[in-house]
């Protein structure tokens, strides 16, 4: 295992009643059928059987038997399961089978590294015009790209769909300059913020106070040595730089259509020693009890890294899930093969001019930075 991914491996923290926390795709593949087009293929049910379908991979998904969520034109897109129709009853029938095998697998964070360099010949276009000129030489240097992915069985939020991707934790640490910058992703947008360095802040609830008056620009992202935490919103897995509730809204009156909520102090996911011998729960619960946060709920376990390019069944082009033809419904591809999660400078260069300038807003009409502290 790279020992980058194991220096600044995340500490995802969770909402106390979410039922889907990471785990290994192993759990999806080994209860599903393996269809193309429709069809059920020959499937042993074994990650081998992935591994060489990379070629003609957007033609195959993984279904999970009796689950309708709205394929078919023929049955007027009807969402149903075994437990009968409607959303309730689909939700029902997920969490009915994940929590029976749940056990069976391991808690797993997905993770690559990469690398590329920034020189001032890649402002020639005038990225960083005007007001961020001086920015250029900021970010100029050789970067170490981190990615931490993990898989959720189900999303279980405002859509509903098998397999969940796409909330992902991103580093960039520019060797040359020695800043770290971090991007936490929810959904379709982004956030960045900065570790300038290991244990900047000692106390959470001071912390969060400086975030309050922090409403635009690049923030202190809260770490326990170089182990940033991330906050996952319940149900759709968002990953957000700080605990709180939110509501996201859309159109020219910011109408709420999701409600985002996370927590601290009562379920996080640490790297497993052998992956990282650096952060402990001892640790976690000092931080809490420092910050006047109790830790009698607290809830802490350990997550496996797995380095996902040296996986065989890392090229599987296919979905994670059964289809649907209601937008943002349909099961999800891997998140590294995505084209917005590729390591490259160039998009890290316009997703910082953006995300510079725009701070922590971004489609949201309300945010809460205290959150519902654990007690």
């Amino acid at each position: 295992m790279d020992t980058g991914l194991t220096r600044y491996a995340p500490i995802f923290w969770f909402h106390e009643n979410e039922t889907y926390l990471p785990i290994e795709v192993r759990a999806l593949v080994e209860n599903a059928d393996l269809c193309k087009r429709g069809v059920k293929e020959a499937f042993t049910r074994k990650l081998e059987d992935l591994t060489n379908l990379e070629n003609s991979g957007k033609d195959y998904y993984l279904q999970i038997a009796d689950l309708d969520l709205g394929l078919s034109k023929s049955n007027n897109y009807i969402v149903k399961s075994k437990k009968g129709y409607g959303l309730t009853y689909v939700a029902e029938a997920i969490k009915e089978l994940f929590t029976s095998i749940q056990i069976n697998y391991k808690k797993v964070i997905y993770a690559r590294h990469g690398n590329f360099d920034i020189t001032g010949n890649d402002f020639s276009a005038n990225v960083f015009s005007g007001r961020w000129k001086p920015y250029q030489d900021m970010l100029i240097g050789h970067y170490e790209v981190y990615q931490y992915f993990p898989f959720y069985f189900f999303n279980d939020f405002t859509n509903l769909h098998i397999g969940d991707w796409d909330s992902t934790v991103e580093i960039y640490f520019n060797s040359t300059t020695n800043k770290c910058w971090i991007r936490t992703r929810a959904h379709n947008f982004s956030w960045l913020t900065k570790m300038e360095r290991s244990n900047h802040y000692t106390n959470i609830k001071n912390w969060l106070k400086a975030w309050r008056n922090c409403l635009e620009g690049v923030c202190d992202i809260f770490n326990l040595n170089r182990h940033p935490f991330v906050f996952v919103s319940r149900g759709g897995h968002g990953c957000y730089p700080t605990p709180g509730y939110s509501v996201r809204g859309i159109g020219q009156f910011d109408l709420p259509i999701a409600f985002e909520e996370r927590d601290i102090g009562k379920t996080c996911l640490i790297p497993k020693p052998e992956n990282s011998s650096d952060v402990s729960e001892t640790q976690i619960k000092d931080v809490l009890n420092r910050s006047g946060i109790g830790t009698n709920k607290l809830l802490c376990m350990e997550y496996e890294l797995i380095d996902f390019d040296s996986e065989a069944w890392s090229k599987y082009k296919g979905r994670w899930g059964n289809r649907s033809d209601y937008k943002t419904w349909d099961s999800p591809v891997s998140a590294p093969l995505k084209g917005e999660f590729e390591i490259n400078k160039n998009k890290f260069i316009n997703n910082f001019n953006a995300e510079f300038k725009q701070g922590y807003k971004t489609e949201l009409i309300f945010y809460n930075y205290d959150g519902p502290l654990g007690t």
